[in-house]
């Protein structure tokens, strides 16, 4: 399966914008994938979010993810030096295949718990759980558990860092009727050893806005 055109990671912390402010960011990264064409590859996403009300955010991203819609729900008190969020996501799109174009819809939860310091900065961990489906030209489906580590850094009053390292292992994996869980992908001739199913991202996310507290 395609396993490498969507990302696998958020790059973002886990604290929302707050009611009124936004965010413009740009994503790079280097990702991994087990694959017989080309293993590791560079890709780009470009992103803005919107502060719906303290506790939720909402926003879309576009590039290497194809189309994807986001949004953050805050589960503790915006003014906690610990922040817990949800983030569900669902987009998709039609990406460059060996035999042709390849339509993927994907879908995630992720879970993220920040610790904030010093006015806006953000050490980050996430457990995220994602669902890839190839529509065309065949049909499989991938579900993967991931982790992720990052820290977010303040630059100023409108600018912001993020370097973050994902990793996401397919636990599920489907071609047609059947699902098989350890199996390989489908683009794999034969099994493959479990450290070499591994999909690791390594993410530098660039952003330009206003957060919470900041005028």
């Amino acid at each position: 399966m395609a396993s490498g055109c969507v990302s696998i990671s958020q790059v973002q912390p886990a604290d929302t914008l707050g009611q009124g402010h936004y965010a413009m960011a740009v994503e790079t990264a280097v990702q991994h994938v087990a694959s017989p064409y080309l293993s590791y590859y560079p890709r780009y996403d470009t992103a803005v979010r919107y502060g719906l009300t303290d506790a939720i955010d909402v926003g879309v991203r576009v590039g290497y993810s194809g189309f994807e819609g986001q949004a953050k729900f805050l589960l503790t008190a915006p003014d906690a030096t610990v922040a817990l969020s949800v983030l569900p996501s669902i987009g998709g799109g039609l990406f460059p295949g060996t035999s042709g174009t390849i339509g993927i819809v994907n879908s995630s939860a992720t879970v993220l718990a920040g610790i904030k310091h010093h006015h806006g900065n953000e050490l980050v961990g996430g457990v995220r759980l994602g669902n890839r489906l190839m529509l065309s030209p065949e049909r499989d489906g991938e579900l993967e558990l991931g982790l992720s580590v990052g820290y977010s850094a303040r630059i100023g009053k409108r600018f912001g860092v993020m370097l973050e390292l994902a990793v996401a292992l397919p636990i599920v994996e489907s071609s047609g009727a059947s699902a098989n869980l350890g199996t390989p992908s489908s683009y794999a001739g034969d099994a493959m050893p479990l450290s070499d199913r591994f999909i690791a991202q390594l993410n530098l996310g660039v952003s330009f806005g206003r957060q919470r507290g900041e005028r």
